[in-house]
């Protein structure tokens, strides 16, 4: 087994002997990692039963807070650059601008969104939402009726409007870039 290292931009051989020595130790070391036993996922995961789920009522406007599996109650509001993930909302909550929201996200009417909010995937949207500038919503969300959408923002493939809702143009969706300001349209 021909082996070398450099070292000082100078080619040493090491020896077999060397070489088996110091993949002994590397292979010591490797078993004295710190070894993990089974967990039964019961004792770390969230089970998610949201019609036993207590509704909690944020009104003190957090800002850059994660939340995960949380049922929020009408009326909360939120500042800008929080993180959503799993999350149910009531009516007429309120977020500030940033603000991220994973897959499968249940959204009441008349929520209002600040600009550039991220949604995931599969969405649900109730009537009369508002959605600020530069919003991006993943694929196959669905809006109910009469939601408003500012310029610039994104749409997934399979994303479905209800009645009466208007997009701000420019956008884009499945369809590419579409152009023309103002423009409305059922949907």
């Amino acid at each position: 087994m021909k082996n070398y290292i450099v070292l000082n931009k100078k080619k040493i051989k090491l020896g077999d002997e060397t070489v088996k020595n110091i993949m002994a130790e590397l292979n010591k070391k490797k078993l004295n990692k710190k070894k993990l036993k089974p967990v039964p996922s019961d004792n770390v995961a969230a089970d998610i039963n949201w019609d036993e789920k207590e509704e909690v009522l944020i009104t003190d406007l957090p800002e850059k807070k994660v939340f995960v599996n949380v049922k929020f109650a009408d009326g909360s509001e939120f500042n800008g650059g929080c993180i959503f993930i799993d999350c149910e909302f009531g009516l007429s909550c309120e977020f500030g601008l940033s603000c991220e929201f994973g897959s499968y996200c249940t959204f009441g009417s008349s929520c209002e969104f600040g600009p550039s909010c991220e949604f995931g995937s599969s969405c649900e949207f109730g009537s009369s939402c508002e959605f600020g500038s530069s919003c991006e919503f993943g694929s196959y969300c669905e809006f109910g009726s009469s939601c408003t959408f500012g310029s610039s923002c994104e749409f997934g493939v399979g994303c479905r409007f209800g009645s009466n809702c208007k997009k701000t143009k420019p956008y884009w969706d499945e369809e590419g870039r579409h152009n023309r300001q103002d423009w409305s349209s059922d949907i």
